[in-house]
Parts: structure tokens; sequence; C-alpha cells
């Protein structure tokens, strides 16, 4: 009996260990997808402060050694443009992944049973296993 219980608390630590280490993979990749979206337009902000752009650079220092910095207001409109769509695409692609990922952690918490918490544990992993693949295969795809 007391080995039984030992194993179950075994058990419980293992899972709720594995679940927290599969949220800080979903959040990771929620981060990788940020940092993606924005890449483009950091290309294209860098490109415009090399082209001239670091004259609109406020000269004002609040702090010593603190670099100088465009305002929003110093940038072009196409340039405003794409913080305004990327912030868009952001809140359309980023925030609903947020969403799914607490739902997830939510019902992880709420199971009623271990095995219950297994199974959807499963669920999830086997979806998240399921999305890399397909991503796998239209990479090749498109390398063809």
């Amino acid at each position: 009996m007391v080995q039984e219980e030992n194993e179950l608390e075994n058990d419980l630590v293992t899972i709720w260990s594995s679940i927290e280490l599969w949220q800080s993979y979903i959040n990771q990749r929620l981060v990788a997808r940020q940092r993606e979206l924005q890449k483009d337009f950091q290309e294209k902000l860098v490109r415009f402060l090399m082209e001239g752009g670091e004259k609109k650079k406020s000269e004002k220092k609040d702090f010593p050694g603190q670099q100088p910095a465009v305002s929003y207001a110093d940038l072009p409109d196409d340039m405003k443009r794409e913080i305004n769509t990327l912030k868009s695409r952001i809140a359309a692609e980023v925030e609903p992944m947020i969403l799914e990922n607490n739902l997830a952690v939510q019902k992880l918490l709420s199971a009623r049973s271990h095995i219950s918490r297994l199974e959807l544990f499963t669920r999830y992993f086997e979806t998240e296993r399921k999305r890399l693949e397909a991503r796998e295969s239209l990479k090749k795809i498109l390398q063809d």
C-alpha cells in the first residue's frame, strides 16, 4: 500500500514536471513566432536608419551612454503602416496561441483524475507532433 502511494506520488510529480516543461516549450514557440514576424520589419528599420534615418534620431539623451532613438513620428508613413500591420498579425497569430495554451493548462489543472490528465497531455503532445510533421513536409515540398 505504501509502495503504491509512493508510485502515485512520483507519477504526479513527473506529470506536473512534464506539464511545466511543455508550457515552457509552448512559450518558446510563441516567442519564436513573434520574433519571426518582427524580423522583416527590423531589417527594414535598420535599412531606414542606415540610409539617412539616423538624422531623425532624437539627440536628447536623458541618461549618460543612452543611445539616440527614433520616435514613431519620425518614421515614414509606409513604416508606420507596417508597424500597424505587424501588430495586427501578432494579434491574429500569437494571441490565439496564447489563449490555446492557457486553456490547455486550465484543462490539465481541472482534470478529475491522473489518467484524465495523462490522456489530455498525450492529446496535446500528439497534436503538436503532427503540426511539426506537417510543417516539415511543407518545407520539403517548398524546397523541391
